[in-house]
């Protein structure tokens, strides 16, 4: 998991316990835009998929992953499907959250065929479990 504009002491506790049970790493960037792109991108080589959950203004995704030469599929998960987002100019695939979201994508972003419904966790023991089971059916699918 990669933050691009936070410390690592201000990352919340449950997210820290959940990326170490999972054997992943938290990386907190620093520098500038460029600084920041470079070390993401280097990040980026070792996975197989990369999940963007980003700020809808944050350009350093498109700095590493709008090159010609990027091949790892890059899924973005539009949570803020109310506003533009640079992330569609990169995404492999959307995830978005409703039907209404999903013709939004298709009709007015440019995203037709790309888009794939994706429900927000709202806490619960069974909408986190619906997630996780239509997540993984989705990576099975792509």
């Amino acid at each position: 998991m990669a933050f691009m504009d936070q410390d690592y002491k201000d990352v919340v506790v449950f997210i820290k316990e959940s990326v170490e049970l999972s054997g992943g790493e938290i990386y907190c960037l620093k520098g500038d835009y460029f600084s920041k792109a470079k070390e993401l991108l280097d990040i980026s080589q070792d996975y197989k998929k990369i999940l963007l959950f980003t700020h809808m203004y944050d350009v350093i995704p498109v700095l590493d992953y709008g090159r010609k030469k990027w091949k790892i599929p890059v899924l973005f998960y539009n949570h803020a499907d109310f506003r533009f987002s640079f992330d569609f100019s990169i995404a492999d695939r959307v995830l978005d959250m409703t039907y209404f979201d999903k013709d939004k994508t298709e009709r007015f972003r440019g995203s037709k065929e790309k888009t794939t419904i994706m429900q927000f966790p709202n806490g619960t023991e069974k909408t986190i479990s619906d997630m996780w089971k239509s997540f993984l059916m989705f990576q099975m699918a792509f």
